[in-house]
C-alpha cells in the first residue's frame, strides 16, 4: 500500500467520534500495514499545518487502534505490528509536535493524556514506556516554554468535581428521604399518619421504608460511602494537580464535614476558605442542592470550573 492510498483514509478523520471510528476500522483492517499507517500519522501529527483539534483526532484515532486490539479484533499478527509501530512512532512524533512553539497544544495534551490512562488500564504497553511517554511530553512541553499541562490537570478535576457533586446530590436525597421516613414512624406510633402515605420525593413510604426490612439502611451506607470516595478521589487530584492547593483543600475538608455531619471551626485562614458559626457546618459552595436547614456563612466563594463541557468524551464513549 502507497502513501497516497494511506493519506486519503488518513485525511477524512474529523472530530467526531463516528469518523474517528470510521478512520480506525479501515486501518484495523489494514493492520499489516501498520508501520506505514502509524508512519503517516506521525507525520500528519508533527506537520505545521496541522491544527490543534486535528492532533487530538489523530490521538484518538491511535487510541480505537488500540482498542481494537485490546479487544482482538484483528489477528494476532496485525496486533503485533500495531503495537510495535505505535510504541517506536508515538514518542518521537509526540516530542516533535510539542516542540513547535507557535502552536496551541492544549487539546492534543488532553487528549494525550486521557488516553495514555487508558492505554495504561488496557494494559497494552509496558508501564515503563507509558512513564517514558509522559515525561517526553512533559519535557517537550516545558523545551517549547508550553505551559499545556495546567488544562489537563483542569479537566481531570472538573471531571472528579462533577462526579463528586451528582454522588452528593444522590446524598442529599437518600438524607432528605430518611429524614421523611422518620417523621413518618414518629407519626405513625402516635396513630395520626397511615404507612401509605407519600413522603415529600413522591415514593410511597410503606414501600421505600427502612422499616420494613432493614434495606434503607443498607442504602444509607452505600451512597454515605460513594460519596465519601468521590470527595477522595477529588481531594487526592488537588494535592497531586494543584500542589496541595489551600483553598480547594479548605473546601475538600468542608465538604466531607458535611458528609460525616460534623462541624469545622475555621475551614482555613487563607482567602477563600470558609468559617462557620454556632457549629454550622461549612460549604465552600452554596450549590442548589444544598440542604435548606444548613446555615453557612461564606466568607468567599471558590469554585473549580468543572463539569459543564458537553463535549463528546471519544474514549468514555467506546465503553458505554
Amino acid at each position: 500500500m502507497n502513501r497516497e492510498q494511506i493519506a486519503r483514509r488518513v485525511d477524512l478523520i474529523g472530530p467526531s467520534t463516528g469518523a474517528i471510528v470510521s478512520v480506525a476500522t479501515w486501518c484495523a483492517l489494514h493492520g499489516a500495514e501498520a508501520d506505514s499507517i502509524v508512519a503517516y500519522v506521525a507525520e500528519k501529527m508533527k506537520h505545521k499545518e496541522t491544527t490543534d483539534a486535528q492532533r487530538a483526532s489523530l490521538i484518538y484515532l491511535i487510541h480505537e487502534l488500540l482498542l481494537t486490539c485490546a479487544t482482538r479484533g484483528v489477528s494476532d499478527s496485525a496486533k503485533r505490528s500495531i503495537l510495535i509501530a505505535v510504541s517506536r512512532t508515538l514518542p518521537r512524533a509526540v516530542q516533535d509536535t510539542l516542540r513547535q512553539k507557535t502552536c496551541d497544544h492544549t487539546s492534543f495534551v488532553a487528549a494525550l493524556q486521557k488516553a495514555t490512562d487508558w492505554w495504561a488500564m488496557l494494559n497494552l504497553f509496558p508501564i515503563a514506556w507509558l512513564a517514558q511517554l509522559k515525561r517526553t511530553s512533559q519535557e517537550a512541553q516545558e523545551a517549547a516554554g508550553h505551559s499545556t499541562t495546567v488544562p489537563s490537570a483542569l479537566l481531570q478535576v472538573a471531571a472528579l468535581m462533577q462526579r463528586y457533586q451528582h454522588a452528593k446530590e444522590v446524598w442529599l436525597h437518600n438524607k432528605h428521604i430518611n429524614a421523611a421516613e422518620g417523621t413518618s414512624a414518629t407519626t405513625n406510633s402516635s396513630g395520626g399518619v397511615s404507612g401509605q402515605d407519600v413522603d415529600n420525593y413522591g415514593s410511597i413510604n410503606g414501600s421505600s421504608s427502612g422499616v420494613g426490612g432493614g434495606g434503607a439502611g443498607a442504602s444509607s451506607a452505600i451512597v454515605d460511602e460513594a460519596a465519601h470516595r468521590c470527595l477522595m478521589a477529588l481531594r487526592k487530584a488537588v494535592e497531586s494537580r494543584f500542589e496541595r492547593n489551600a483553598a480547594l483543600l479548605a473546601w475538600c475538608e468542608a465538604e466531607r464535614a458535611e458528609l460525616e455531619g460534623r462541624a469545622v471551626a475555621t475551614a482555613g485562614s487563607v482567602a477563600g476558605t470558609v468559617k462557620t458559626e454556632q457549629g454550622t457546618t461549612a460549604a465552600a459552595h452554596a450549590a442548589p442542592h444544598s440542604g435548606a436547614n444548613t446555615a453557612v456563612s461564606v466568607k468567599e466563594e471558590v469554585g473549580v470550573a468543572g463539569g459543564g463541557n458537553d463535549e463528546d468524551d471519544v474514549l468514555g464513549s467506546f465503553f458505554s
